[in-house]
């Protein structure tokens, strides 16, 4: 699938997924890096996970799955609604 063949709504366009993504980040950040921002907690967040050999394999796994389902949420315009 090519990149024109996506559609676009509100939600994802350049300048309200910025919006969006400062408004739900940890951390304050411009509209500009934004996505970048949270692909860099993602990457700290990954690093931490396997930093800590404390924990088990399955903590492990499980902190990873909810980095990442939080990461895709935040891109998807889902906020956190997910989050436990």
């Amino acid at each position: 699938m090519e990149a024109n063949q996506y559609q676009r709504g509100i939600w994802n366009t350049p300048e309200n997924l910025g919006r969006f993504l400062t408004e739900h980040l940890s951390e304050p950040v411009n509209r500009q890096d934004s996505v970048k921002a949270l692909f860099n907690q993602l990457g700290t967040a990954v690093m931490k996970i396997v930093k800590n050999s404390q924990q088990s394999d399955e903590i492990s796994k499980q902190k990873l799955e909810a980095a990442c389902v939080h990461a895709r949420d935040l891109l998807l315009g889902l906020g956190t609604q997910n989050l436990q």
